[in-house]
């Protein structure tokens, strides 16, 4: 009854912060009237809609074949601060529109020039939700922000949009936009009105993902937990020299197998947790049926296959029409018949879509039982150092998911950032990583993979790679929030990632960091209610740093050594407030 008061009271501060810091307070963030916005020529003011209800109006999208800036909502310009990070928020509602639809999200500078994008995919059809755009500002002086609704992303080519139960629908969304807010955030502490919903967990006689996205499979008869690191490429030149040289180097599986030769080759070369991807089913059934003839036969490991993929990066809408009969067939020729359920989970990647991923409502439509993103706002984003606010966080935030991503996609051309951006996953609660393509050039290059500066790193009993799998258990898999908190100096935060781990078995607390800066580190942390007498670096068993009260100074590297993991022995203070709240409880390994 205690902590549920304080996790009110800590929920009410939070909210009373976010009206406190609106920075668009004194420029109509209720829309109430159009002044000082500015909109498209086919964005229209209207008092018959209003999030707040109060009959203050907001703005309204109409067009469907509009020219891109006809579909639009600017704000006035407001002062920001370099390196500082802020959270843009407006509250969305599309009529007449399936689930799926997407909004985009910018930030400009006053001289035009636009540093960060989201695009925001609505998750419920005639309901108001939250949108959000986290942003760290790269310059000091005036910016803008702007809502589009792209036209192409306001219907389909053939007019037809998909429905929750399959069938079509032949409309053209009504999109509203109303109650605006800029705030000034403390790290990546994002800060949303939204209910949180743990995620489902998935459990068949092969595959078990539990409510924090940790995976497990069966093999051979025992419950084995992993962290699944596959590569995904969509051209092979040699494949058994590929995955013989990416199961060298530590990955363990391959995202898109697509025929019997394939699997049986990856296995041969230690790739032997595999994904088939079913973007397209149609063609891959007989390969399906094939491949789960052979698993139940025993001419092929149960564990071969650990689930299928769904590659929504670029999907501008959520096709229920195209994808619900996907898993229905899944459903029907892959089953658990024990558990009367699929025996494979369906990983739905999701890129520049990021809202799709935020809910697992969407496997109730057979759709999605877990789900991947990137760790950067764009998957083109040259410079990391700018702005490591990652979709991750996002979404481990915010609408309802407490457990966002099982998998995070990492792309050869991250360079530099290639490390610490796998530490940043883990970090906000990835479980396993996909890595795609094998070159550094992601254009269509086929260079060898191990050009890649990141790639020596990564090999070897002490590479990243299992140094990640000795994380597993007492890091990796226990839950995102403690009862304590861990935070850097504004400075460092504009580089450096961090987050905090409790081993309830152990009574051990850990900080995980990532630098994405191009030089090493010194930076100090300070703690809130906790006491640390001992500090080592997890992997060496060394202590290392100093501890002055509660504050650790530690130093840091850089590029492929950027990241830090730190065990530290210590108290915590009693009935002290999650830093982010979850009734998720410690990982256990399945019976």
């Amino acid at each position: 009854m205690k902590l549920s008061i304080l996790l009110a009271l800590f929920l009410i501060s939070n909210f009373a912060l976010t009206a406190q810091q609106n920075l668009l307070e004194s420029k109509n963030p209720e829309c109430n009237g159009t002044a000082p916005y500015t909109h498209g020529s086919s964005t229209q003011y209207t008092t018959s809609e209003s999030h707040t209800n109060d009959g203050s109006g907001c703005f309204k999208f109409t067009g469907q074949n509009a020219a891109f800036l006809s579909n639009s909502v600017k704000t006035t310009t407001i002062n920001l601060v370099a390196g500082k990070k802020y959270e843009m928020r407006a509250y969305i509602k599309m009529t007449n529109a399936p689930d799926g639809q997407n909004i985009l999200f910018k930030a400009f500078t006053s001289s035009g020039a636009y540093p960060v994008e989201m695009l925001w995919n609505m998750n419920e059809n005639d309901e108001w939700e939250e949108c959000i755009l986290p942003y760290i500002a790269q310059y000091t002086g005036p910016h803008y922000f702007m809502v589009f609704a792209y036209p192409k992303y306001m219907h389909t080519t053939d007019g037809q949009f998909g429905k929750p139960d399959g069938s079509n629908l032949t409309l053209c969304p009504t999109v509203y936009i109303d109650d605006f807010s800029v705030i000034e955030m403390a790290d990546e502490q994002i800060i949303s009105s939204e209910p949180e919903t743990p995620k489902s967990p998935f459990n068949s006689e092969y595959i078990k993902v539990d409510a924090e996205g940790n995976y497990t499979i069966n093999e051979n008869g025992t419950w084995k937990n992993i962290f699944p690191k596959l590569a995904y490429q969509s051209w092979h030149g040699n494949f058994a020299q590929e995955s013989a040289r990416m199961s060298e180097y530590g990955f363990n599986g391959w995202a898109n197998i697509d025929s019997i030769w394939k699997l049986k080759t990856a296995l041969q070369n230690g790739m032997i947790y595999n994904a088939i991807q079913i973007n397209n089913l149609e063609p891959l059934k007989p390969f399906i049926k094939k491949v789960v003839n052979q698993m139940q036969n025993g001419d092929i490991p149960k564990h071969s296959i650990i689930s299928y993929l769904i590659d929504n990066e670029m999907t501008a809408l959520c096709n229920y029409a195209k994808y619900k009969p996907y898993g229905a067939w899944i459903d029907k020729n892959d089953t658990d018949v024990a558990a009367n359920r699929r025996a494979r989970p369906v990983l739905q990647f999701n890129g520049q879509a990021e809202g799709v991923a935020r809910a697992y409502k969407n496997s109730n439509n057979n759709l999605m039982d877990i789900t991947g993103s990137y760790i950067s706002r764009s998957g083109e984003e040259k410079d990391f150092r700018y702005n490591p606010t990652s979709n991750i966080s996002l979404l481990r935030n915010t609408h309802k998911q407490s457990a966002p991503v099982v998998f995070l996609d990492v792309q050869a051309y991250y360079h530099n950032a290639f490390i610490p951006s796998i530490f940043k996953g883990i970090i906000n609660g990835a479980k396993g990583l996909v890595f795609w393509r094998g070159g550094t050039n992601y254009k269509g290059s086929q260079m060898d993979f191990r050009d890649n500066v990141w790639a020596p790193a990564i090999k070897g009993p002490d590479g990243v790679f299992a140094r990640i799998d000795t994380m597993l258990i007492p890091i990796i898999s226990q839950p995102l929030s403690t009862p304590w908190s861990a935070t850097l100096s504004s400075e460092d935060r504009q580089t450096i990632a961090i987050g905090t781990r409790d081993n309830q078995a152990t009574d051990k607390h850990y900080i995980i960091m990532a630098n994405f800066s191009d030089k090493d580190q010194h930076v100090e942390v300070n703690l809130e209610r906790i006491k640390i007498s001992k500090m080592k670096d997890f992997f060496t068993k060394k202590e290392v740093g100093t501890i002055k009260g509660q504050k650790l100074s530690i130093n840091i590297g850089h590029f492929i050594s950027g990241y830090l993991v730190l065990e530290l022995t210590g108290t915590v203070t009693p009935n002290a407030v999650p830093n982010e709240p979850s009734k998720l409880k410690t990982y256990q390994n399945p019976e």
